[in-house]
């Protein structure tokens, strides 16, 4: 209705301008009709551009397809059970992180954990690196290794004897699991408050 109106308005203006030209009986050059069609375009898409955004926000808003398919097949990595923590020999700080995995999400794909390509990184609040191979272990309590299948189950096992300064009490932390093929996993918990030979992390 808006549009309809400028429109109107512009037509409006259009024939007093030639009816004015008319009665100077001055002709209408070519430049001048080039401009005014110019003019008319320019309002015109004024009102179909935001048509378009329109429409491409409903597409974003709308149901996902590739992308959600996407995520519906790559397999997930959930924690079961809890994170467990040991102390290192001198009782004072963390020496290892231990908890279990298990696929899951909508998808029954597996997940490859295998040590050659998957990876594990150590985040806190003043560094992020990733633990070296042979500092971490994945040890298959239920089914066959190096692909975590559905149903199965893998242990991770995260040496933190090397971190230094090394972890101590009340101090968050995070360990991301980044497997070859699936979506990846952070675990986050705190150091209790007193270090202990085994600690159920929080």
């Amino acid at each position: 209705m808006i549009e309809q109106t400028y429109i109107m308005r512009i037509t409006g203006l259009f024939r007093r301008a030639t009816t004015e030209l008319n009665r100077n009986q001055r002709g209408i050059v070519g430049l001048e009709i080039a401009i005014i069609v110019l003019v008319l375009m320019g309002i015109i898409s004024m009102f179909t551009v935001p048509d378009l955004t329109k429409k491409i926000r409903g597409a974003e808003t709308g149901p996902a397809s590739g992308t959600s398919d996407l995520a519906e097949s790559t397999a997930e990595l959930v924690l079961i059970g809890g994170v467990v923590g040991t102390e290192d020999p001198t009782g004072s700080f963390v020496d290892s992180i231990v908890f279990r995995l298990t696929p899951g999400g909508k998808s029954l794909r597996s997940v490859d954990l295998s040590t050659e390509g998957a990876s594990v990184a150590y985040l806190d609040d003043f560094r992020a690196f990733d633990i070296p191979q042979g500092q971490w272990s994945a040890v298959w309590r239920r089914g066959n290794g190096p692909i975590l299948d559905h149903s199965e189950i893998v242990e991770i096992r995260v040496s933190l004897r090397s971190l230094y300064p090394p972890l101590g009490t009340r101090t968050a932390f995070a360990i991301r699991i980044n497997p070859v093929r699936g979506s990846v996993l952070t675990v986050r918990r705190t150091t209790p408050s007193k270090i202990a030979s085994i600690m159920d992390l929080k």
